[in-house]
This record gives C-alpha cells, structure tokens and sequence, in this order.
C-alpha cells in the first residue's frame, strides 16, 4: 500500500511540474503570440514590419499588460498540455524499460 501511495505521490509530482512547465512557458510565449496575432489581423495587407517593432509599438501605445492579454486561457492551455505530456512520457518511458527487461 505505502508503494501505491509512493506511485500516486511520483505521479502527481510529474503532473504538477508538466503544469508549471506549461505556465512558465506561457510567460515567454504570450509577447510573442499577441504580436503574431496582430500580424494575422493586420488588414494592410503583406506587413514587412518585424516582430520586435511590432511588440515595441504595442509595448508604447498599449502598456507591458497588452503583451499579456489573453494569458491565463493560454497558460491553462499550455499547463494541462505539459501535464500530459509529462505524465504520457514517464509512462511511455516506463513501458518500454519494462519491455527491455
């Protein structure tokens, strides 16, 4: 029972840090993904703007908070994902030990 307990432990540690994985990456990530999005919506057509001039033109008009919008759909997005995958790989990772022995 305490290696049940142990396995339940282990597994819910590889959860939790896929999560935050997830959530850190999101906060690198967002600048980059509200600038695409405004790159998408542009409706003058093939911009050669760079994405650096874009995020500094939001960052000056907008605040550094415009850099973030949309941030915590995309964090929960990212954060289950990288739980799953985490855990989807240990088990994987596992299996395959398991089939070599």
């Amino acid at each position: 029972r305490k290696e049940s307990r142990e396995g339940v432990a282990e597994q819910l540690q590889r959860l939790a840090t896929g999560l935050g994985a997830g959530i850190l990456a999101t906060c690198f990530n967002a600048p980059f993904d509200v600038a695409k999005s405004r790159i998408q919506q542009s409706k003058s057509g093939p911009n050669r703007r760079t994405t650096f001039g874009i995020l500094l033109d939001i960052l000056q008009q907008e605040g550094a908070r415009a850099l973030y919008k949309g941030f915590t759909p995309k964090a929960w997005r990212m954060g289950v994902g990288g739980a799953v995958s985490f855990a989807t790989f240990d088990f994987a990772h596992g299996s395959l030990q398991a089939l070599g022995k």
